[in-house]
Formats: C-alpha cells, structure tokens, sequence
C-alpha cells in the first residue's frame, strides 16, 4: 500500500472496501488491471474510481460517492449495478465508449443548475439508469444520454435542451428539467417529443431568464405537471 492516506484495504470473499478517510480516490493505471472478485464499495464521502488502465467488474456491484472516470484510453467492463451515493457536486465521465452497467442515480447534491452527478466530456451511454427518488438528480450538461434497456426516473433528470436522448420514456414518474445552456446569449432549444404522454413532470427552468426560448417541437401529453420557473419563453404550443 504505498498511498499513506487509504487506512485500510478488507475482502471477504465477496466484498472489496476500500476503507479510509473522506475523500479517498482509487486509480486504475495504464498498463494495470483491475479484477475485483466481488463488490466493490468506495467512501460515500467522494470516494472516487478514476480507470486509466482496465477494470473488470463483472457483474459486481460498485458503488461510490464521489466521481466516476474512465480515461479514453482505458476499458471498464461491467454488467452490474454501478451506484453514485454521495451528497457533493460530483462528475460522471465514462470515457468514449459506451458501457453496459446499470447506473443507479442516488445523489443529493441539490444545486441548481446542474444538480446530483453531472455528466462531462463525453456521452452517457449505458444498460438501464435509474434515478432513485425525489432527492435525486442526474445532469446531462449539454451530453447525450442513450439507455439501452430500462429508463426508470423517479426523480430528477437536468438537460440544457440541446442533447440528443435515445431511451424509452418513463411517463409515470420523475421530472424533467429543462435549464438551456446559461451563456447569456438568446438560444432556441426544443422541449423532446415521446409519444403521447411525453413526461410526467415536465419544468423550465431557464438559466439566461427570458433570453432563451424553449419550444415545443409536437402535440405535449403531461401526466401531472408542467412549470415555467426562471423567465424561461415557450416560442411554440401545439394543442
């Protein structure tokens, strides 16, 4: 163990826990492999994974509270659940190619604009996502998301607007929050059309006020409820 501040490394077998003071961060280096035989649990207090090198987690769960990052250069392979449950504004990077984890979103960090884990650098692209509850927040940041099996969104997924979403929508639950892209200068961003109920909550939150204007691009089916918050203009209603 040559990083003095990481107090303690268990197995059980089953379990890896990295255990230590907050703020504690594990790397993968180039050249090295990571094989863990089981869970893998890192602090909730920003316990962070940055993959350099190769991780191969299997179908073992993983679980962090800080940030999650795999380097283009680096391969993380995994077929479990992949959970962030920190408290603290935290990045989500998983390199450029798409991984097949089940991301499950329990973040609280609550600052608006961009909320919970906040999406950089390159595209989401996983298996199933699910955002756990009402606390919880996921932001895109202006970056793509695909989901390639279950969209369950029982809290609070932020997009500037601009992003392209392929997924199956989760029309009875969660809240969609639309902020544009807070650059001062007027945008047109186009509220995403899915079928005919498009969202279960649906709000605009407009980060440049009235400068930007959000429209809607089809006939919008809302389950329960849509807000304008923050100046934001719809440009287009079809009804």
């Amino acid at each position: 163990n040559a990083d003095a501040d990481i107090t303690a490394l268990y197995s059980n077998g089953t379990t890896t826990s990295f255990s230590g003071i907050a703020n504690t961060n594990v790397y993968v280096w180039p050249g090295d492999t990571y094989t863990p035989g089981g869970t893998t649990s890192l602090s909730t207090t920003n316990g962070s994974l940055y993959v350099y090198g190769t991780m191969n987690a299997a179908a073992n769960s993983v679980s962090m509270g800080g940030s999650f990052y795999v380097d283009n250069a680096g391969t993380f392979t995994h077929t479990g659940n992949l959970t962030f449950n920190g408290s603290t504004s935290v990045t989500y990077n998983q390199g450029d190619d798409p991984i097949t984890s089940n991301v499950i979103v329990s973040s609280t960090f609550n600052t608006a604009p961009t909320p919970g884990i906040r999406v950089t650098t390159n595209p989401m692209s996983v298996n199933n996502l699910t955002i756990n509850g009402g606390t919880n927040y996921l932001s895109l940041v202006g970056n793509n998301l695909t989901v390639g099996g279950t969209f369950s969104n029982n809290g609070n997924l932020y997009l500037r607007g601009n992003e392209t979403t392929t997924l199956t929508q989760d029309i009875d639950s969660g809240t969609w929050v639309y902020t544009g892209d807070g650059d001062t200068t007027a945008d047109s961003f186009t509220i995403k059309d899915f079928g005919a109920t498009d969202y279960f909550n649906l709000t605009v939150l407009s980060t440049d006020g009235p400068t930007d204007a959000f429209s809607l691009g089809a006939t919008m089916g809302i389950g329960t409820n849509m807000k304008m918050l923050g100046g934001g203009v719809i440009a287009s209603i079809y009804t």
